[in-house]
């Protein structure tokens, strides 16, 4: 059978992967044909979309300036093909351990921190996305106080690589992109 998996999209064609088995089986019979026969098949593709929900969870430091409020967020699903315990659970272990210090700090904040587990990210974003989009709609005032947004996603790797995107652009130029305000501070932070 045919799996397809990614976000809902009812605007563009089909598309979808075929397991190996059907791959190799699909295969054998184009080898088998004559070198000079058309080869025909016929593909039934039935749509069934999964209606799901699911749930972020967000909290604010107790200290901090509600005026300068810096969001540290990472995403809680992973997907059957991949290291979950990376992609990732290494950046919500990252966002729960940074609670636990913000939490039992002495030591005040200037900024307020905001934590951020989301879901859905897997499948196009979708928890974040819902966020933003309810926060510039209903809570503009609040959008505008969010200074910068730090990902933890994978963080964990086993190459001991740390990847901070090049935000200055001083690695990579990259003309006519949009670079988000506090990016390259952020980059600087980190590198």
């Amino acid at each position: 059978g045919l799996v397809g998996s990614g976000p809902r999209n009812e605007e563009d064609s089909p598309a979808a992967t075929l397991p190996q088995a059907s791959g190799d089986a699909l295969a054998a019979l184009v080898t088998a044909a004559p070198v000079d026969a058309p080869v025909e098949g016929t593909a039934v593709i039935e749509k069934q979309f999964l209606v799901g929900q699911s749930f972020n969870i967000i909290a604010d430091s107790v200290a901090g300036d509600p005026d300068d409020t810096v969001v540290i967020g990472a995403h809680l699903d992973g997907v059957a093909e991949g290291p979950g315990v990376n992609d990732n659970g290494s950046g919500s272990a990252a966002v729960l351990a940074l609670a636990e210090k913000i939490a039992a700090s002495e030591v005040p904040n200037d900024k307020r921190i905001r934590l951020a587990l989301w879901g859905a990210e897997e499948i196009g974003l979708l928890g974040s996305t819902a966020y933003v989009n309810d926060l510039v709609a209903n809570d503009p005032a609040e959008w505008d106080r969010i200074s910068s947004y730090l990902n933890y996603d994978m963080i964990g790797s086993e190459n001991f690589t740390v990847g901070v995107y090049d935000a200055d652009r001083s690695t990579f130029p990259a003309e006519g992109v949009n670079i988000p305000e506090g990016s390259v501070e952020i980059e600087k932070l980190y590198t």
